[in-house]
This record gives structure tokens, sequence and C-alpha cells, in this order.
């Protein structure tokens, strides 16, 4: 059927109009080059035009087309010569079994005589990638400048194996798929042409099977005509002798997915493994099924869809009960289990867990439609939501702060010293200072804070001009001289109890002096605050956290005076931390949202009103 129906002019070419319209420009202006090469997928006319190509320089009485356009006569002896294959002239070349150098070499001597019969002598090579690096090299030259009276056609379906300069000599024309709705009319003319009781959704399944391929499609055509006979082809019958997969079991998936129906999604497993189909092929089917949704889904139309007319009805419906991120993860999940199937040992326990995974798919929410089903204004929404142990002012505030301190400092120290502030008397909490009270962390105190560069040894105090004696001596208690010990300062109360509640805010005080050092502190707890001491203990496991910590106490100290507006020593010392003594423990990320989203129902009450009602989670994605 397909030698049968080979178009025999430009004009019945189906659906490769950008190369035929050029061709036959060039005919009509006389501008033929000495080589083209036609690069395409299988079963798309590369070698059809070719030959028609070879019919046109060659006709001795070209006539216009229906579209004005130049064709070849067909009715010419040199038509009717290369139509049936007797043309001396035109030489077709198959380069897969022709590969070697010799062959080559023979096409040489022989591209040099003139052709007997016809203006041109053609050389159609097909599979031409499949000449050897050798034999393309001893082309070059011939193709670069072949007689006036030769012509070569390259045909490939793996243009990117071809050298360069091979390509260059040529001109190109890049062959496409052929779309589903011109493969179905062009079967559609076919049939009636042959009198074959071809039905619609019958058209539909031969042109998504031959994927573009029109030489696919007429041998599909011609093998279920043997298998039918005489009677009407349905598409029942397409799937049954092709092996193909009914729209029914895609439906059916995207039914699983609606329900949730877990018994269903087995049942479904076991009829398309039992049905004989591959899984992989399921997969890819139901890939394009998805994409068919998504279309309607984004305001196509149903009578755009390369489907059964009977099927576009269901098509709508069922894109109306998904959501376009419930369609894209079905699609993405179906993608990705068909790859694991290329090496899977057990492809029918992949497609199970596919579609119980289907099933039991959360469902995508759109809360402003349930908050329209409700009755409620999303606009009532839009007020804050305090989070727990935040402060109200804006950590980058407080980082810039922080930033505008250091750059004051850094009067003498190199460029990286920090600026050590001594303590007004007038700044303790009792006497309304910027000092926070007991317990309560500053602004911008939380996990991550910055890094703030150490203080290097020649480091200068705020309101110092030159360095300490302290830091001249490289003392590394060398704060004891930055702090002032006066009364006032440590005239607040604070007890133990009250800084074991308070011990993460001050390990995060500390994270903002130096980095990871609030973590090591973390790890200890304060087991005694007595003679103005502090007594940090570490179980003798955590033996670096110890070091680090006993190395820096006096970053510790001076946070623990920004902290509590207190000036106490602190004392590491290495034993086992009572059980009663032991500080509470960091909350999780999970369990900060967990209270925040607790928190924001408290505030709202039509928001815990609409959890409580549809049953709503926070979903921990990590």
């Amino acid at each position: 059927m397909a030698r049968r129906w080979r178009p025999q002019s430009f004009a019945e070419v189906v659906g490769q109009d950008h190369v035929t319209i050029t061709l036959q420009r060039a005919i009509e202006r006389s501008r033929i080059a000495h080589a083209y090469i036609f690069a395409g997928p299988r079963g798309v006319g590369k070698t059809t035009t070719a030959r028609l190509l070879a019919k046109a320089v060659n006709c001795a009485n070209l006539k216009n087309g229906s579209d004005g356009r130049p064709e070849p006569c067909n009715e010419c002896p040199s038509c009717e010569d290369i139509t049936t294959g007797n043309a001396l002239d035109v030489i077709e070349i198959d380069g897969a079994s022709n590969n070697k150098v010799e062959d080559v070499r023979t096409l040489r001597e022989n591209i040099k005589f003139a052709p007997s019969s016809l203006a041109k002598k053609v050389y159609i090579i097909d599979e031409v990638h499949m000449l050897s690096p050798a034999a393309f090299n001893a082309l070059l030259k011939t193709l670069e400048e072949p007689p006036e009276h030769a012509m070569f056609i390259f045909a490939t379906t793996e243009i990117h194996k071809i050298p360069a300069t091979v390509i260059s000599r040529c001109q190109r024309f890049d062959f496409k798929r052929i779309a589903t709705r011109e493969i179905r009319g062009q079967l559609q003319r076919i049939a009636e042409g042959d009198r074959i009781d071809l039905a619609a959704d019958a058209l539909v399944a031969i042109a998504l099977k031959a994927e573009g391929a029109l030489r696919d499609a007429l041998s599909i055509l011609d093998q279920l005509v043997a298998y039918q006979g005489e009677e009407r082809v349905t598409g029942d019958v397409v799937r049954q002798a092709l092996g193909l997969i009914g729209s029914e079991i895609y439906f059916r998936t995207t039914e699983v997915a609606a329900t949730g129906e877990i018994g269903a999604a087995l049942e479904l497993a076991d009829d398309i493994l039992g049905g004989g189909y591959d899984a992989r092929e399921f997969l890819r089917g139901f890939q394009r099924h998805v994409l068919n949704l998504l279309f309607l889904r984004a305001g196509g139309s149903a009578d755009e869809l390369d489907v059964a007319d009977e099927d576009r009805k269901s098509y709508v419906k069922t894109a109306e009960r998904h959501s376009d991120e419930d369609l894209l993860r079905m699609g993405e999940w179906a993608a990705d289990t068909e790859d694991i199937l290329r090496e899977a040992l057990d492809p029918a326990v992949r497609l199970e867990l596919l579609l119980v995974r289907m099933a039991r798919m959360d469902r995508a929410v759109d809360l402003g439609e349930l908050l329209g089903r409700m009755g409620v204004e999303p606009d009532s929404f839009k007020q804050p939501v305090k989070h727990s142990g935040e402060s109200s002012p804006d950590m980058e505030t407080h980082i810039a702060e922080t930033t505008a301190l250091t750059a004051e400092g850094n009067i003498g120290g190199g460029g990286k010293g920090r600026a050590r502030m001594k303590p007004e008397k007038d700044a303790s909490p009792e006497n309304g200072g910027g000092e926070p009270p007991p317990g309560e962390p500053e602004e911008g105190d939380d996990d991550g804070g910055p890094d703030l560069p150490e203080d290097p040894p020649g480091g200068l105090s705020a309101g110092n001009a030159g360095p300490s004696p302290s830091a001249q001596n490289g003392d590394e208690n060398d704060e004891d001289n930055d702090l002032d010990e006066s009364p006032e300062a440590d005239s607040g109360q604070l007890s133990l109890t009250d800084l074991r509640a308070a011990w993460l805010d001050l390990c995060d005080r500390v994270n903002l002096e130096k980095r990871t050092l609030g973590t090591h502190l973390e790890v200890g707890a304060p087991t005694s605050m007595e003679n103005g001491a502090v007594e940090v203990t570490f179980d003798p496991a955590n033996a670096f956290e110890y070091q680090q910590v006993l190395r820096h106490q006096d970053r510790i100290r001076k946070a623990f005076r920004l902290q509590f507006g207190l000036s106490k020593k602190f004392v590491v010392k290495k034993g086992t931390i009572p059980e009663n003594l032991r500080p509470r423990k960091r909350k999780t990320s999970g369990e900060k949202r967990e209270e925040r989203f607790r928190e924001a129902l408290n505030e709202n009450p039509v928001w815990k009103q609409m959890v409580e009602r549809f049953d709503l989670k926070l979903r921990d994605d990590g």
C-alpha cells in the first residue's frame, strides 16, 4: 500500500511544505544546487522527495500545479523511467552496504561520464550516515566540485553522524514528523480510494500508533486490512490486532486518582498486566492522556484533541474533576516510573505502586475557593501573624545597627576590630535604658545570626583611643577590663531557674558574637550560680564543646551582660549534669511551624473553623 500510494508530485507530499515549496521555487528560478541533504525521522518522505526532485530536474515538460508551482508531468519518458525505476542515470545507493572507500572510488570514476538519456545524472544515497569516515573524506572533493551534469541527494535519519565538512557542501533540509491530523486525513483519502471500511476511532488509533511516520501508518493499515478482510475496521479491531491500550483504561486511571480507592487501583493494575499490555506503553499513553487534560484546563477546545469523537465529552468531564497540580504530579510520576521500568526486574510491582500512589495522592486545595464556599472574603486574612518568641522589630534592622557599631569600632584595628562599648550606668533595666529586661531576648536574637568578626589582639574600644593593657598582653579574659562591674550593672536579680529558662536565648545571643559558639554552649547546662559566678557543666563525652566554651569565656560573658544586663564570671567544668538541671531542648522546625499554626488558628476563628470543618492537616514537606 505504501508503494502504491507513494506521492508522484510535490503537492502530494504530506506535511513537508517547507521543503517542497523551497525546492519548487528553486526549480522555477533555475537555482538547483549540486548537492542536497535531507534529514529527518523515518517514514516522513525523504526518499520520496529525492525521487521527485530527480524527476523534476530531468522532466522535459514541467507543468504548473494547482498552486501555480512547477511539477513533473509524469508523462514524458524520463518521468516514466524514474517512476518505474528504470532510469539508468538516477542511481540509488544504499549507504549501509556501500560504505567503503572502494565504493566511493567507483562512484568517482563513474560520475565523470555524461548521462545516457537524462539531462542530469542524480546520485541518491540513502542512510548516508553509514559511510565510513574514510569514505566521507574520499567523497569531499567530488562533492564540492562535481561535474556539471551530476547531482547528489543524501538522505539520513541521523544527521549528527555526518561530518560537518560534508554538511557544509550541501543544502540541508530538515523533515519533520507529520502531524496526527494530517496522517488521519491521508489515511481517510487512501481508505476511500481503496474502498476500505475504516471507522473514525480506528483512524485515530492508527495515526497515534504511527507517531508521525506516514509510512508506518500505511503499513499498519495494510496489516489491518489483511487481518479484518472485507469487514469494517473499528477501533477495537485496531487495539486487538496491535495490542494497543484503549482510552477507557486511561479514564479509569484518572478516576482512581479522583476517588482514592486502593482496591480499584490494584484491580486496574491487574487488568493492564493481565490483558498482556506493556507497562511502559501504558505509561507513555497515560502521559499523553494527562497532556490532553492539561490542554483542556488551559482553555483549549476538545475539538482540537487527537482523540476519538466519543471520547471528547469524557475528556471535558475528567478535566473538570482534577486540578492542574494533581495532573502535573500524575504525569511526572508516570514519566519517572517509565524511566525506572527500563531496568526494573519487577515491572508489575512498580506499576501497582504507582497506581496506589495516585489513589492515595493528597489533593491540592485552593484555600480561596474554600473560603468562598464558606462565605468568607479572602482579604480578611491579610493581617500579619505574630510568631511566638519573635520580637516585633525586624531582624534586618538589628543586623544593620550591629554592622554600624562594628564599622565605628574599626578606628585603628587594621580593619578587623570591633567596637567594645562600655556600659552606660543609666542603661540598666531599672533606669529604662536600651538593655532588655532579664529573661527576654533582644531584637534580632535568633538562630543563624551573622558571624561578627573576632576581636583582634590590638582591637580598640569605642571609649579608648588606644589598646587596653590586657589586649596588648594577649590576656584571654580581656573582657574583664571592658565590662564595668559596678553595682548598678549587677543590681538585677536573676535566679538559676530564670537562667535555665532563658538558656537557649543566651545561646542565640552568643551565636551573634561568634557563630557556632552558642551551639557549643547549648550542649552544656548551668548547674550553679553563686558568689557572682555562673557554673556551666559539660558531660565528659562533650569534650570538644567544653574546650570551645572554655576558650571563649570572654565572649560568653559579654553576651550574658547584653542579654541580662548583669556581669557574671563563668566557671566551666566537666561532670555529670543532673537531669533536673538540664535546660529545655530547642524546638524543631516542625514543632515551631506547628506552634505558629496553632497560634494563627487561635487568632483567626474563621481559619480554625475551616480547619475543623475540612479536617485539614499541617503538612511538613521538610
